[in-house]
């Protein structure tokens, strides 16, 4: 699942400078407020929009899908094979990336572009991102608003669940239909594990302490989750589909029950202006 690795937030100083990169190349920082911006990350292009700025947006990658409006800006490749050539014939002034991908950062760096690092692994990164990418753009105050209107339809959302009964749940991010053998899982400290816990999802990997992990079908044995939801907007099976694959693992009482979902909104694993949609469709299908 491309969007695994979705993670980021770190904010940007004033004016261009120089800053020593550890492979010794000079680091620019990003010229505030930036007019041109390079998002390759799906969720500051939502926040980027959400906060007003969408015409500060130049370029994109194929998996920023939201708004709709990004898809007339300028594909730049994806997570795994950045156009690097195109994005310095940009001339941005800043170019949006999670801290989390250190080979497209050396490449950014390298070729002397100015980077904005984000960070999206815990739910408070997630929302921070209003923040730093507010004051990139110049737009701080309309930032705020944006965040303010956000959590407040965050806790409302939340609030529907409140005295729901909690439900063990394992938040599946990746099933290889090549290798069986490799389940990819969403631990305590990503920001989806966190949102599950907001409307009463216990994440049965939360004593793993990482926020995404490689486990084996047979854990999910041993630690017997109430339901599975697979996390899957790039090639998702049907639910029934997705059971089957489980129904070798008779013993899990999600499988048992045939409470094994399959969700495909591409909001869950990009942390932005959705957030209290992905609260609602995490709380309805715990239930």
């Amino acid at each position: 699942m491309s969007l695994r690795a979705l993670v980021a937030v770190l904010l940007a100083a004033a004016i261009a400078a120089a800053v020593v990169w550890p492979r010794g190349r000079a680091r620019r920082e990003p010229a505030i407020p930036a007019k041109r911006v390079v998002s390759l990350v799906p969720s500051a292009t939502d926040i980027l929009y959400d906060i007003g700025a969408g015409d500060r947006v130049v370029a994109v990658t194929r998996f920023c899908r939201w708004p709709p409006e990004a898809a007339s800006k300028e594909i730049v490749g994806g997570f795994a094979d950045l156009n690097i050539e195109r994005i310095v014939a940009l001339r941005p002034d800043a170019v949006v990336e999670v801290s989390s991908f250190p080979k497209a950062l050396d490449q950014l760096h390298g070729a002397g572009l100015p980077v904005q690092e984000i960070r999206v692994l815990r739910l408070a990164d997630a929302l921070d991102q209003y923040g730093t990418l507010g004051r990139l753009v110049g737009r701080e105050s309309e930032a705020a608003a944006a965040r303010r209107r956000l959590e407040e339809g965050m806790g409302r959302e939340a609030a529907r669940w409140k005295n729901a009964p909690r439900v063990r749940v394992a938040l599946v991010t990746e099933r290889l239909a090549a290798n069986p053998q490799d389940v990819y899982i969403a631990g305590e400290t990503s920001f989806i594990s966190e949102l599950a816990a907001r409307v009463g999802g216990d994440n049965v990997f939360n004593d793993l302490g990482k926020d995404f992990a490689k486990v084996s079908p047979e854990d999910f044995v041993t630690r017997a989750p109430d339901v599975i939801l697979e996390l899957n907007s790039v090639d998702p099976p049907s639910d029934a589909n997705a059971l089957a694959a489980w129904s070798k693992l008779p013993a899990i009482p999600a499988v048992k029950s045939k409470r094994v979902r399959v969700l495909s909104q591409d909001f869950l694993l990009a942390p932005g202006s959705r957030m209290d949609q992905s609260l609602r469709v995490l709380g309805e299908a715990l239930r």
